[in-house]
């Protein structure tokens, strides 16, 4: 290869490692707002399991109500039931939501790391282009160096 075709593709080595890395620092972010949209997607799943259980419960409680007999023994131990299902709901769908949002976050920062590294490899690449076209032309007979 020529020298000139060397300092080119050094350039172009050096440029596409920081556009790697520009990629890599968006794609991060996406992660990281995912991550944070995942949370509030479980809290609100939460929220919402937590109220189809208070209104379960208290549907139970106004037709045990209703039927006259008293609210103890086995009726109880159903409300109690029902109450603590709706409740393990919940608690399902925000463990859920946190593990989809702690794995983003982890693919976050091997994304950035990836980019750094790219842009790293990008100069690396370039430089050694970049030297190995100037020693070129500098030997070359028809740039005085030879």
């Amino acid at each position: 290869m020529s020298g000139v075709g060397d300092i080119v593709s050094g350039i172009g080595s050096i440029a596409a490692g920081n556009s790697a890395n520009a990629i890599a620092k968006n794609q991060a972010a996406f992660m990281q707002a995912d991550a944070s949209v995942s949370r509030q997607v479980g809290a609100a799943q939460a929220d919402i399991a937590r109220r189809e259980g208070a209104r379960a419960v208290g549907e139970a409680v106004a037709l045990q109500g209703a039927s006259g007999f008293a609210m103890d023994g086995s009726a109880m131990d159903v409300i109690a039931e029902l109450a603590g299902s709706y409740d393990y709901q919940a608690r399902v769908a925000r463990y859920e939501a946190g593990r989809q949002a702690l794995r983003l976050e982890n693919e976050a920062v091997v994304t950035r790391a990836q980019g750094k590294m790219d842009r790293t490899s990008g100069y690396v690449q370039g430089s050694s282009s970049l030297l190995k076209g100037a020693s070129t032309l500098a030997a070359s007979p028809t740039a005085g160096g030879g």
